[in-house]
């Protein structure tokens, strides 16, 4: 299933904008980190956006999943991925871009602000996060209850997210966040950013 047609078909037909609307924000030659291995050709479009005068590390805490990003990303040697969980990695250099996509939705809630202040402390000056992920609906949604019913099943930890914007899990005025959503808010891109000074 590890395939863009798997990722296009869970997205609703939707990947390729998600996809295009998170490359966008991937800058070459930039220091870039993705927390958390993906369906897809993701791994690979980031790094070829990178370039090889950049940096690309993907760390995941399931190895077979670190082994996976590893197998995407053997075309560019330099590029790593490491088995680590995000809590606990302490890289040498901080990140001008640190990508989270479809990984909060499968966290406990308590868990999801570890995470996004785990990210928060590992962006360099000017840096900046984006998370792709489930969003707010409107309720007359004609997909908002089947997805809902999906998650009740197979992503017990999503309901939050489809309740409250990713802001609201962190209480921290030095962090910024932006939101755009898409398919009528079935789907989120949030971009966080941290004051300094």
């Amino acid at each position: 299933m590890d395939a863009d047609w798997f990722a296009v078909l869970s997205t609703f037909g939707f990947y390729s904008k998600l996809k295009r609307s998170l490359l966008e924000h991937i800058k070459p030659k930039s220091w870039t980190l993705l927390v958390g291995n993906c369906y897809g050709w993701l791994v690979k479009d980031i790094a070829s956006k990178v370039g090889d005068k950049g940096s690309f590390e993907v760390v995941d805490a399931i190895p077979v999943q670190a082994e996976s990003a590893g197998e995407k990303l053997s075309p560019w040697p330099h590029f790593k991925s490491i088995v680590k969980d995000i809590e606990h990695y302490r890289p040498s250099k901080k990140y001008d871009t640190i990508v989270c996509y479809f990984l909060l939705h499968e966290l406990p809630d308590k868990k999801k602000k570890r995470v996004i202040k785990s990210i928060a402390s590992l962006l360099a000056l000017n840096g900046k996060a984006v998370f792709i992920d489930y969003g707010v609906a409107s309720k007359y949604h004609p997909l908002k209850y089947l997805l809902q019913a999906y998650n009740n099943i197979f992503e017990p930890f999503a309901d939050s997210l489809t309740t409250t914007g990713i802001k609201d899990f962190m209480d921290d005025d030095n962090l910024h966040f932006v939101t755009k959503t898409f398919f009528g808010g079935l789907y989120q891109k949030t971009i966080m950013t941290v004051k300094r000074g």
